[in-house]
């Protein structure tokens, strides 16, 4: 269901970091949220699960097609809010 994402950290206000994703679904696909963070759960370290994620039609990219990682990082920082956050909606990851 994924066509492409960036995974960068994101600074969560108390100090930390925690892992931030922007997924772009490929078209005419859906999953929930809690559906990747499952996916990841399970397939993942606890660790490397990302907290924040994004879901976006289209990446920030350089001129060779590369995303622009720090643009994403940046918008993630400046409106935490609107992201959906593991922590706030009351996903625990079993370590």
């Amino acid at each position: 269901a994924i066509a492409d994402v960036a995974v960068y950290a994101v600074a969560t206000g108390t100090g930390d970091e925690d892992v931030g994703a922007t997924i772009n679904l490929k078209a005419g696909s859906s999953v929930s949220e809690v559906e990747l963070i499952e996916h990841c759960s399970a397939n993942m370290p606890y660790y490397m699960v990302p907290r924040f994620l994004e879901f976006r039609d289209d990446m920030p990219r350089t001129m060779t097609q590369k995303i622009l990682k720090h643009v994403l990082r940046d918008d993630a920082e400046k409106g935490r809010d609107r992201l959906w956050d593991r922590d706030r909606e009351g996903v625990v990851l079993k370590r």
